[in-house]
């Protein structure tokens, strides 16, 4: 793990969808809008490559998840499996790589 702070889309992105008080049931389409907003078409790109590296590299502990989202995770494997489920919602079978 590294000692570093999270991207900031990644970061804005956990505070705001990810809040285990304020989960939609809509969240998939609700992240997809927001990330394909026509005024900053790199950022559905960019968060992309901001999930993919945490996923990959394991760039946020579940300390810092806990922070964002108030969600607990007692390991860096369930977190890990966590955001592989995101992942998967999201993106599908897609590779993360």
């Amino acid at each position: 793990m590294k000692d570093e702070a999270i991207p900031e889309l990644l970061t804005s992105v956990l505070r705001r969808h990810f809040n285990v008080n304020g989960f939609e049931r809509d969240w998939v389409e609700t992240l997809h809008s927001e990330l394909n907003w026509s005024g900053e078409p790199e950022r559905a790109q960019l968060f992309r490559q901001q999930l993919a590296t945490a996923i990959l590299h394991n760039t946020i502990t579940p300390e810092q998840y806990e922070e964002l989202t108030e969600e607990d995770f007692d390991t860096q494997a369930e977190l890990k499996q966590w955001l592989r489920d995101v992942w998967k919602k999201l993106y599908g079978n897609e590779d993360i790589t």
